[in-house]
């Protein structure tokens, strides 16, 4: 069943943020650039000195940076713009509540207690909320930011969207992990699933519930799992089932498809947990709890996260020998600003190639 929503005015997040950069960029030159210069003229400096000292396109190259980086943070902050604008005309125009920001110590999932404890309280994990409901089920989603890494260096951000359903029913704290998606869950006390099934998924409970969890998670709800071809995480936790969908969403119509999707899985689910009951087993707890303070990556993500070191210095050296052999006959030296430039930029691309490959 296709649920209907109404749409935002906004409907593409990266086409209205690259319109709103070139809006704000517009009036940054005509009104606020004379402003720009007196407060921050001592950002051209190089480029001057370097004027002066004959290096005249290093100059112009360095003083056009200052507008590029200018423009990079006006099209960063319209992006963010655009996000909130479009998750808040969606809660208004289907009569939904949205706030800008969650708090992550309020959620009981196993998810949240995950990555850097210390981001908990910058206020930056959980984003765009809407809770609504719709044909008499009441569900929220929410935009969420797992970040991993002690140090800054080895620091990741992984981007969910979250989409949770509320059941009458009262049932353990399960977690079934897809091996298809970028994580692999580290909370012990798996459960052995059919052959099948084994290489797929991670199905984890609490000790002593095992039971209830396979009475939940079915071969035949497996299956049609695999079938459907979904790749999110699951996790059931205080009569919620919150489900993880890797990666922001930034148009209406990936939107509308992820909701359905978990919409219909939400349906498969709602006949059994709605009046699902089970007893406490003496003082064992009903909850999941971690063997470790972080999800570990798996051998897919490490490979693409290698791949991203070696391959930007590796091209960053290519072109770095290639500008060697023609220096003598270049009028100016551009290696030693190309080859950082050079590593920067294939550093990205390969960030981006990641950032496909998890979305898929």
């Amino acid at each position: 069943m296709t649920f209907n929503i109404k749409k935002p005015t906004i409907v593409d997040i990266n086409k209205q943020g690259m319109d709103n950069t070139k809006k704000d960029f517009t009036i940054f030159l005509k009104k606020r650039c004379v402003l720009f210069l007196f407060y921050f003229s001592w950002m051209f400096i190089p480029g001057i000195l370097m004027i002066f000292m004959g290096d005249i396109a290093k100059g112009l190259l360095a003083i056009f940076s200052v507008f590029l980086f200018v423009l990079f943070v006006i099209y960063i902050s319209s992006i963010d713009k655009a996000r909130n604008s479009f998750w808040k005309q969606l809660a208004s125009a289907n009569g939904w509540k949205y706030e800008s920001q969650g708090k992550r110590g309020l959620e009981k999932g196993i998810m949240f207690r995950q990555g850097d404890r210390a981001m908990e309280n910058m206020g930056v994990s959980i984003s765009n909320c809407v809770e609504g409901n719709i044909d008499n089920k009441d569900f929220r989603i929410f935009s969420f930011d797992l970040i991993t890494g002690g140090s800054k260096r080895d620091r990741n951000i992984y981007e969910y969207t979250v989409f949770a359903f509320k059941f009458q029913g009262n049932f353990p704290h399960f977690y079934l992990n897809n091996k298809k998606n970028s994580f692999g869950v580290d909370i012990g006390n798996f459960i052995s699933l059919p052959a099948e099934f084994d290489d797929k998924f991670l199905l984890a409970a609490p000790k002593e519930y095992e039971i209830e969890a396979l009475e939940i998670f079915t071969p035949n709800i497996l299956a049609v799992l695999l079938d459907r071809g979904f790749s999110y995480d699951i996790e059931f936790v205080n009569q919620e089932m919150l489900i993880f969908a890797d990666g922001s969403i930034y148009d209406f119509a990936d939107l509308e498809k992820k909701l359905n999707q978990t919409l219909e899985l939400a349906d498969m689910f709602r006949g059994k947990l709605d009046h699902f009951k089970f007893e406490k087993i003496g003082d064992l707890s009903p909850i999941l709890k971690l063997d470790h303070s972080e999800k570990t990556l798996t051998k897919s993500r490490i490979i693409i996260t290698m791949f991203m070191f070696l391959g930007s210095w590796t091209f960053g050296a290519l072109f770095f020998y290639l500008f060697e052999l023609i220096r003598e006959n270049a009028k100016y030296d551009f290696s030693s600003f190309f080859v950082p430039v050079t590593m920067v930029f294939f550093t990205f691309l390969f960030y981006f190639l990641d950032s496909w490959n998890r979305q898929r």
